[in-house]
């Protein structure tokens, strides 16, 4: 078993956290970095890890959660809840973590980056502390999808792109309801726990059938917006997006609560931020447009049906 350290940080978590934050810093660019702008682009990657990984350490450390851990079968193994380390020092480091990230971006990046890395890392702290902190399901909804769908997102692109660019409004309005509505399937194996620790969740409220259906909606939302904006006729690779959406709506009501989290949620978001960063990444890589594929393709298929 990994280290108690590692088990707070969740590894796993982080690295899609700087793939994507590297995604949208492209985007935002518009064209392909120079080494400077790579390293610029890197760095805030980096810092965005750092504040989500000290996040985790934060969260685990706010008193309701400690409770729900300590409830729940599947969480009372924690570090912290088990007594494995202590709070205190777990809530520093985070902290600290948190601090360094704001300074060395301040050192480094756009204020507007700094503005709005502060700005997560406040929800953040609001989503586990009082006098919030869980009890009520709006804020808990909002202080882990505003940050999580749209601050973070929104932090990687103006490192070199525009806070108003309309491009960068197109994908918070799918990537924000996706991550509000989303995130309510990691509450259903949690429903005992947060019940006797007071967190509102859509789980505790509604029961775990309302909170799977609440996932779906989430998961389907992206679509919705491509084909209400008609998004796919300047990217047509938003339109792979079904697979794993349709994938998604076969386990909703399947799966367990962390299994419908982790592929429904997460492998689904992982899917969709690649797909909508795809145009950026295929011409720097001088891969070409969507059309240029098809016609590529067809002619290799053709070759092959014609040998000379």
């Amino acid at each position: 078993m990994p280290g108690p350290w590692l088990r707070l940080f969740r590894p796993v978590t982080l690295f899609p956290v700087l793939v994507l934050a590297v995604v949208f810093s492209l985007m935002g660019l518009g064209h392909g970095p120079d080494l400077d702008q790579w390293l610029h682009i890197l760095l805030a990657g980096s810092l965005l890890v750092v504040a989500n990984g000290c996040s985790n350490l934060i969260n685990e450390t706010s008193p309701i959660d400690m409770v729900a851990d300590r409830t729940n079968e599947r969480t009372k193994s924690r570090p912290v809840a088990s007594g494995e380390l202590d709070a205190s020092v777990v809530q520093s480091v985070g902290v600290i973590g948190w601090l360094l990230s704001i300074v060395v971006g301040a050192l480094f990046l756009p204020s507007i980056f700094v503005a709005l890395d502060a700005l997560t890392l406040t929800f953040a702290w609001v989503y586990s502390r009082p006098p919030y902190g869980k009890k009520y399901l709006g804020p808990n909804a909002l202080n882990l999808g505003v940050p999580r769908g749209g601050l973070g997102i929104a932090a990687a692109w103006v490192v070199y792109g525009s806070f108003f660019s309309p491009g960068l409004w197109t994908v918070l309005a799918i990537t924000v309801p996706f991550v509000t509505l989303g995130n309510t399937a990691k509450d259903i194996d949690d429903q005992a726990g947060d019940m006797a620790a007071g967190v509102e969740t859509v789980a505790t409220r509604w029961g775990s059938e309302v909170a799977r259906f609440i996932t779906l909606i989430g998961v389907v939302w992206p679509l919705v917006v491509m084909l209400m904006w008609r998004l796919y006729t300047g990217n047509p690779w938003l339109l792979l997006y079904v697979v794993p959406m349709f994938v998604a709506i076969g386990g909703a009501f399947k799966w367990k609560g962390e299994k419908l989290w982790s592929r429904g949620f997460y492998g689904t978001y992982a899917v969709l931020a690649l797909l909508l960063g795809l145009p950026t990444l295929l011409h720097l890589l001088g891969v070409g447009s969507f059309t240029n594929i098809l016609t590529a393709v067809e002619g290799l298929l053709r070759a092959l049906q014609n040998p000379p």
